[in-house]
């Protein structure tokens, strides 16, 4: 039930997918929020990692230096919640690695999804190659028009996809006017 807002990142076998700086939600058993929305789409599978970097507006130079020489669980109090300064302190007894270095390399390796019944963003659907993108008609079937999320289209969250369902809808409905009308 921790919201921390950070730069969250994906990877797939090391190589950066897309970044975004937004709310992270830590479950009891994985990662949410809209951060983690936004970058779900680059899901692939075990090899795919999320990266935190929990405080984007300093440098690692910056927080070594602040942290060097002090007691670094009393001295991240303020900075993060309680359970992950813990983590945090875990992972720097466990590591080679500074303090700055963990806060920006905040990683989690993705083992599973919340499952497709929990799921707030998805992909796939019909292609958009079987689609006259104009009416939103099936090139395959006339008459049948497929709309909104039903495509193989996503974009980010923030009501885009929304939009998009509208959009389709009015297509459809201005394609179906124009049909009653004899209008080609």
């Amino acid at each position: 039930g921790i919201r921390v807002k950070c730069k969250a990142s994906v990877y797939n076998d090391d190589t950066l997918r897309e970044s975004t700086i937004g709310e992270v939600l830590f479950k009891e058993d994985g990662l949410s929020g809209i951060a983690i929305f936004i970058l779900s789409r680059h899901y692939i599978d075990k090899h795919t990692r999320i990266v935190l970097d929990l405080c984007p507006e300093k440098s690692q130079k910056e927080l070594d230096e602040a942290l060097l020489n002090t007691n670094i669980q009393e001295s991240l109090i303020g900075y993060f919640p309680k359970m992950i300064n813990y983590d945090l302190i875990n992972r720097l007894n466990n590591s080679n690695k500074s303090i700055g270095y963990i806060i920006k390399n905040y990683d989690f390796t993705i083992i599973d999804t919340y499952g497709f019944k929990n799921a707030q963003v998805t992909r796939g659907g019909v292609t958009l190659a079987e689609v006259n993108l104009h009416t939103n008609e099936s090139l395959i079937q006339k008459n049948m028009y497929i709309l909104g999320e039903v495509l193989d289209i996503d974009g980010t969250c923030g009501g885009y996809n929304l939009h998009y369902a509208f959009t389709s809808a009015y297509n459809c409905y201005l394609d179906l006017c124009n049909k009653i009308r004899g209008v080609k």
